[in-house]
């Protein structure tokens, strides 16, 4: 019998919320998250990144994050959109990405 740990992986996902943890036990095709680094510690929103990047990686689960923090969803992103008063403003993919009109957009 071959034995692993899981240890470095539960410490990921434990960074992750309740709801959030409950949410993926239902293996969902689609997660939505509402600014999951908001109030946390810089340390923990490391480890929210690592999951969702393990999340995505995964290629089971289509993640859509709302987030606030460029560099947080840049490192996870495939596709962006910035909203404005629900409208989108902007939008683009990792590939297109234009720093300048994205700093225009999310300036408005």
């Amino acid at each position: 019998m071959v034995k692993f740990s899981t240890a470095p992986l539960d410490r990921t996902f434990s960074a992750l919320s309740d709801a959030t943890r409950r949410a993926l036990v239902m293996r969902p095709r689609l997660l939505l998250l509402d600014e999951p680094t908001e109030g946390i510690q810089p340390s923990i929103i490391k480890d929210i990144g690592r999951a969702i990047a393990y999340l995505r990686n995964l290629g089971r689960i289509a993640v859509v994050l709302v987030e606030q923090y460029l560099d947080f969803a840049r490192e996870l992103g495939d596709h962006f959109a910035v909203m404005d008063r629900g409208a989108i403003v902007y939008s683009c993919s990792r590939d297109t990405m234009d720093e300048a009109a994205l700093k225009r957009a999310m300036a408005i």
